[in-house]
């Protein structure tokens, strides 16, 4: 596997998605330490009163960021906004 310094896309399940900036390290179970990474979670909330679904999404800046190779569903080129 060939990741370069480029932008990478990190799927985690349906709700986790982390892009980055900086590739720092990986190993052949996929762990991988990312520099500059952007976490983007979606949740799924229900109104009370309604009944309907609202998805929110929250993003956060993590400097230095490991992720356990386990939880990596899928490594590919960020998605186009």
């Amino acid at each position: 596997m060939d990741l370069d310094n480029s932008n990478t896309g990190l799927t985690g399940g349906l709700s986790r998605r982390v892009t980055r900036q900086a590739h720092i390290a990986f190993d052949s179970h996929l762990n991988m330490i990312l520099g500059n990474a952007e976490e983007t979670i979606t949740t799924l909330e229900v109104d009370e009163e309604t009944y309907e679904e609202v998805y929110k999404t929250t993003k956060r800046t993590i400097p230095m960021l490991f992720i356990r190779g386990d939880g990596v569903i899928l490594v590919s080129p960020p998605q186009k906004e």
